[in-house]
């Protein structure tokens, strides 16, 4: 008995000196440990998270929308799903085509896989606020390498300032008759304003998919993360856009070195231009 006693008393000592400054002599801890328990500005904003009204606060889907394909096509497509089902078993392994399981998988389930990594790395809030979108337009961004090798953008994948010296190649599927704008901003970039972006680089007009045919608004810029500020986003938007935009009130001379002159809103870009695009693609990477 006097043994465990000891113990007792040998464990209360050992927490009164691990924890000395929210526990007082002849207390006991209650509930859970300060390192472990929330603080006051985390509960109060869950209650506030909690009291926000569903009607007023929602997100708002901003892209292209969902064209449901017709009682026909989706017949044809679960049977040859079915008819591929059946003589999946007897193939081998080295008979799957990755590539075109990739393509199935660009076509049906990406978009919302996309937008849920989105989600996590918080693009669509920091970017949008309230707006989401589903990429539906996929892009196929490849950084070449001295080497000759080329660094391919997906959506989350880390990337150096060295790896994106240069500007990458923009592949994406569009009709010859449409018109795109790709702009890749870096919303943790921006040194002196706290919701403002650092824009790297600003293509407008692009016809059918050909990048190098489009105006360029905003010169590339390589990623230049300052010592000691961490994790940078680099997000690539892809807008679809309704017919030829003017968009000499962004556009910048090259080389356009100075901060001011990147300084970038794409809520405000995207206000003010939401009656001629639609963001159709989407792709980042931390640096």
């Amino acid at each position: 008995m006097s043994l465990l006693i000891n113990q007792v008393k040998l464990g209360r000592n050992l927490l009164s000196l691990t924890q000395p400054l929210f526990l007082q002599p002849n207390r006991e801890l209650r509930g859970k440990a300060p390192d472990v328990a929330r603080s006051l500005k985390q509960r109060l904003d869950e209650i506030s998270r909690a009291k926000r009204d569903p009607n007023l606060h929602f997100k708002v889907n901003i892209g292209l929308p969902h064209l449901k394909p017709s009682r026909g096509e989706e017949y044809s497509c679960r049977q040859k799903i079915l008819r591929s089902r059946k003589g999946l078993q007897s193939l081998p392994n080295e008979q799957i085509s990755l590539e075109e399981i990739r393509k199935e998988w660009l076509k049906t389930s990406a978009p919302f896989h996309i937008r849920a990594v989105a989600e996590h790395y918080n693009i669509f809030e920091d970017l949008f606020g309230e707006a989401f979108f589903l990429p539906r337009i996929p892009l196929s961004i490849k950084y070449e390498q001295p080497d000759g090798s080329n660094l391919p953008v997906y959506f989350g994948n880390q990337i150096k300032p060295k790896e994106a010296a240069v500007a990458p190649s923009v592949v994406f599927e569009g009709d010859p008759s449409s018109l795109w704008s790709l702009v890749l901003t870096n919303p943790d970039g921006h040194l002196s304003e706290k919701d403002a972006e650092c824009v790297h680089w600003f293509i407008g007009n692009i016809p059918g998919n050909d990048i190098k045919k489009g105006e360029e608004i905003v010169s590339y810029l390589q990623p230049f993360p300052p010592r000691g500020t961490g994790s940078q986003r680099l997000v690539f938007v892809l807008y679809k856009q309704e017919k030829i935009i003017d968009f000499s009130s962004y556009r910048k001379s090259a080389p356009c070195l100075e901060l001011a002159n990147r300084t970038f809103h794409m809520k405000r870009f995207y206000r003010e231009m939401q009656d001629s695009i639609t963001p159709a693609g989407l792709s980042f990477f931390p640096k």
